[in-house]
């Protein structure tokens, strides 16, 4: 039974106290498996984090949240917290990308997707034909996170045509 829908100031929260209730000693006597499995939870929890950073950076941006409650644009903002001033706008578009492609946002935010392979779904999505449908693209990225799986990044950026066949496969032989 799934946890009853937390606030996110509270999710936060929580997550925090978990992170420093950690007994960090304890990892010394694990055995080879379980440090894996630790690796792979710690992973996961931290593409989670990513998308969820990377999606609360965007609505702030688009609400005007900084500028309206600081005077300052957000990734000014942000890289005067220690984030560099690379990576602050670098946020701002991740967070657009999510924003922008529902099924990419809720794998995100699921952890089922990094915010790598989220900029690549996002490549391959604005490299399809503009003829589309709506329904074709929306079909197109529900394939592509279904083929996140597995993948790497770079791998995702190969899988154009395959998608485009399952989707458009009218578009593909009018290519060719």
């Amino acid at each position: 039974m799934a946890a009853p829908p937390l606030a996110t100031a509270d999710a936060l929260v929580e997550l925090t106290r978990s992170l420093d209730a950690i007994d960090h000693a304890a990892r010394a006597q694990l055995g080879h498996p379980e440090r894996l499995k630790l690796v792979s939870a710690a992973r996961g929890v931290a593409r989670r984090v990513e998308a969820l950073v990377a999606t609360l950076v965007c609505e702030a941006e688009e609400a005007g949240s900084a500028m309206k409650a600081t005077r300052t644009p957000l990734p000014s903002l942000l890289a005067a917290t220690a984030t560099s001033k690379k990576e602050a706008p670098s946020l701002v578009r991740a967070g657009r990308l999510l924003a922008g492609r529902p099924s990419v946002l809720d794998a995100a935010l699921a952890g089922r997707v990094s915010l790598a392979q989220a900029r690549s779904i996002g490549q391959v999505l604005d490299g399809l034909p503009a003829s589309l449908t709506d329904a074709q693209r929306a079909a197109a990225e529900t394939a592509l996170v279904a083929r996140a799986v597995g993948r790497t990044a770079e791998q995702l950026t190969t899988v154009a045509a395959d998608v485009l066949a399952e989707v458009a496969p009218a578009a593909v032989s009018s290519e060719a």
